[in-house]
């Protein structure tokens, strides 16, 4: 599988930036969702408040082919969203602003929030290959494969977190290390012999 975005992530301290950028709540659950536990833009969209298991940080989903998935959620994250929800006990976690409360927020608007919150944060997509330069919601689940990965998760921990069907995708996206942490290595371990 060639995935060309698969080597371009951001950082922590990107990540922590557009964190601090967002405007509501809301968007900094749908940052964080992407960012730290690895939901694609159509999960976060269409998560259901009754599918939150509070007692043990975690949210099952519908996801990509209508198979199912369950993430960990950190204990300030799940914090984040109980405040959200203020009482809310069911329906759409993001409800549409425009087609009404029982209907979840469209894609569109995902990739609209995100883009925005990396223009406020001044933040651009490192792929040079990007038309837009814009953050987009698959970039935030890159950057969360490459700092799973970074965090010392096995490759076999990483695909499960992100609902690859194949060890061998996960492997061919990010089993290797990336560039910048090869030319790291090569200027601590390296330079330093010669």
């Amino acid at each position: 599988m060639n995935n060309s975005n698969a080597p371009f992530a951001l950082k922590p301290a990107e990540i922590k930036k557009l964190i601090f950028a967002c405007n509501t709540l809301r968007e900094r659950i749908i940052i964080k969702l992407m960012a730290y536990s690895g939901l694609r833009r159509e999960e976060v969209a269409n998560l259901k408040i009754e599918k939150i298991d509070w007692e043990r940080n975690r949210i099952s989903f519908i996801g990509k082919n209508r198979l199912h998935g369950t993430v960990p959620v950190s204990p300030d994250l799940m914090q984040d969203i109980q405040f959200y929800l203020t009482g809310r006990v069911e329906g759409p976690v993001f409800p549409s602003r425009k087609n009404g409360k029982k209907n979840p927020i469209c894609l569109v608007q995902v990739n609209r929030i995100v883009s925005e919150v990396g223009k406020r944060a001044k933040i651009e997509n490192p792929n040079p290959k990007s038309k837009t330069k814009h953050v987009t919601p698959h970039l935030l689940r890159h950057s969360f494969a490459r700092m799973a990965k970074d965090a010392g998760l096995t490759v076999e921990s990483v695909q499960k977190l992100l609902r690859h069907r194949s060890y061998v995708t996960t492997m061919d996206l990010y089993g290797t290390m990336s560039f910048e942490d090869v030319q790291e290595k090569y200027e601590e371990k390296f330079l330093q012999m010669i």
